[in-house]
């Protein structure tokens, strides 16, 4: 079932708006853009350099398409949060409620499972990514050995999870990450459908466990390789806010460049996603507060709500 879907991974488009209905056509195009915006945003980063703000990350429920029940992909949801809090430069926060089973995903055969009333929810309470993921359905093999009367039976269970990041900021899905452990079972000759499994929950800890860890590691590398972006928020008398404050990192006095909108895509549901445009300008921090701060402009003047900015290299 899910043998090659890292190869047809290659083959996705990944970005947030594509998934949602983008025609196929403008496909290519739109994604050439996008990636060479992504690319040059992904530059203000130097090999071995640090990222100096931290990001703000919110971490969706679990989906459960294994049937595991609510308990469970609690208990699984709270170790992801566990193993990314570790890493300081993370503001982590859980998303509350439970998740959908994931039952109509939009692309199920890779994983990716997207609720666009989630992503409006982290934009509008200031996330910088959101981590969504999912556990896939058991797939369950058994296999008769021996002969009568010593026959016995064997169980193999493939058990597969999925996370992807999305940056809220320019909407792209920036990892798809997918680990698989392959487990034996034991398996009774008077069970009744033997192409099924009562989930066993020390068993399926045992190989959860070092999954979620892999995972947890893939996402803090695509973060550290992501660089830190913000965008300016609605005026608050005629000051100019921008979405971040100490509770990242922002200090009085830095200075961010600011980048005007691209060329638009149009996502199913009318929700309209842009593409990285040109530097308009530079503004610097003033008052910073917990959650946001107000700027002043150094360089340019047509500066709008929306617009994207990221922390200037000195």
């Amino acid at each position: 079932m899910k043998r090659d879907i890292r190869t047809r991974l290659f083959l996705i488009i990944l970005l947030f708006p594509l998934i949602h209905g983008i025609g196929c056509g403008a496909a290519k195009s739109v994604y050439q853009k996008s990636a060479d915006a992504v690319k040059s945003v992904s530059n203000s980063i130097r090999p071995g350099e640090k990222p100096i703000l931290k990001k703000r990350i919110l971490i969706s429920p679990v989906m459960d398409q294994a049937g595991v029940g609510e308990a469970k992909v609690s208990q699984l949801t709270d170790n992801l949060v566990q193993f990314l809090e570790k890493d300081g430069r993370l503001l982590v926060n859980r998303a509350t409620g439970p998740a959908s089973s994931g039952a109509n995903p939009r692309s199920p055969q890779y994983g990716i499972v997207i609720d666009p009333e989630l992503i409006k929810r982290a934009e509008k309470i200031g996330m910088n990514v959101l981590i969504t993921s999912i556990l896939h359905s058991f797939e369950v093999t058994t296999k008769k050995t021996g002969i009568w009367p010593w026959r016995k039976f064997k169980r193999e269970v493939d058990i597969s999870m999925a996370v992807n990041a999305i940056d809220i900021t320019n909407g792209t899905l920036f990892l798809t990450n997918i680990e698989e452990k392959k487990i034996m079972a034991p398996v009774e000759a008077s069970e009744g459908r033997k192409d099924k499994w009562e989930t066993n929950d020390m068993i399926l800890d045992k190989a959860l466990s070092p999954m979620l860890k892999d995972h947890a590691t893939a996402i803090l590398d695509a973060l550290n390789n992501q660089p830190w972006t913000g965008k300016i928020l609605p005026a608050d008398n005629k000051a100019l806010r921008i979405s971040g404050g100490n509770d990242i990192g922002i200090t009085k006095g830095n200075v961010f460049e600011v980048f005007g909108k691209g060329e638009a895509i149009h996502a199913k549901g009318g929700k309209d996603y842009y593409i990285l445009g040109p530097k308009v300008g530079e503004i610097r921090a003033d008052n910073i507060m917990r959650d946001y701060s107000t700027a002043v402009p150094l360089i340019g003047e047509r500066f709008q709500e929306g617009q994207v900015i990221r922390l200037k290299r000195k």
